[in-house]
C-alpha cells in the first residue's frame, strides 16, 4: 500500500499501506492490495495512467489465492464482522484482477470512488499489455472496527502483500514474475452496502 522505481511509479492496495505497492524487480508498475491503492491516486495521477508491455486475447480461467494463514487480532464481534467483510471484498478483488475484468473490478467500488478508478485503471493498462495478476493474495494482521451499522462499516487495517504471480492473458503462461511482498501498513477502509453487496467507498 510505496517506493517508486526509478522508470516506473506503480500505486501503493490502503494508503500508504501495502495493499497496491510498486514494483522492486519487476519490469512493470505491480498492483498489490487496496491501502497502497490511495497512494496511486495521488502519486500515480501525475505520472502513471497507464502502464505495461502488450499482448492480449482471451481470459482463462482466473487463479485466486486465499488470504494469507495468520490469524489476525480481531477482539470484538465487529471487529471480527468487519474483518470477514474485508477478506470476502479482497477475495472478490482477487478474482477480478486473475480473470483481467476491469468490469467486475469496478463493481467493487462506490460510483466516483478515486480508489476504484485508479484500480480499474492499472488493471486496464495490465489487460492492454496483455498481462495479468494472478494469486493475488494480503495478509491481514489487524483488524479494528471503527463504525458497524446495516449499511456502512469503517475499520482501522494493518496489513501486506502477501502473494501474487504475473501471467499473460492469452496462455495463462507464467512470466516468472511476482509481486514483491511489502512491510505491514495501516489504513482505513470504508465500505457500504447497496444492492445486496459491500463496496469500497474510500481509502485513507
Amino acid at each position: 500500500m510505496h517506493p517508486t522505481e526509478t522508470h516506473h511509479r506503480a500505486p501503493s492496495t490502503r494508503p500508504p499501506s501495502t495493499r497496491l505497492l510498486p514494483p522492486r524487480s519487476l519490469p512493470l508498475p505491480l498492483l498489490v492490495g487496496l491501502g497502497a491503492l490511495v497512494v496511486a491516486v495521488t502519486t500515480v495521477a501525475l505520472a502513471v495512467g497507464v502502464r505495461l508491455l502488450g499482448v492480449g486475447a482471451t481470459t482463462p480461467s482466473p487463479v485466486v489465492a486465499p488470504s494469507a494463514t495468520t490469524t489476525p487480532v480481531a477482539d470484538t464481534s465487529e471487529d471480527r464482522r468487519a474483518l470477514a467483510l474485508l477478506r470476502g471484498w479482497d477475495r472478490r478483488r482477487a478474482v477480478a484482477w486473475a480473470a483481467a475484468d476491469p468490469v467486475t473490478l469496478e463493481r467493487l467500488y462506490t460510483r466516483g470512488s478515486p480508489t476504484g478508478s485508479q484500480d480499474v485503471a492499472m488493471l486496464r493498462a495490465w489487460q492492454d499489455r496483455g498481462l495479468r495478476v494472478a494469486g493475488l493474495s494480503t495478509q491481514v494482521l489487524s483488524v479494528s472496527a471503527l463504525r458497524v451499522s446495516p449499511r456502512l462499516v469503517r475499520l482501522r487495517v494493518t496489513d501486506r502483500v502477501a502473494a501474487g504471480s504475473v501471467e499473460r492473458i492469452d496462455t495463462g503462461e507464467a512470466t516468472g514474475q511476482s509481486l514483491p511482498t511489502s512491510r505491514p501498513s495501516t489504513s482505513v477502509v470504508t465500505l457500504v452496502r447497496g444492492a445486496g453487496e459491500w463496496r469500497v467507498r474510500g481509502v485513507r
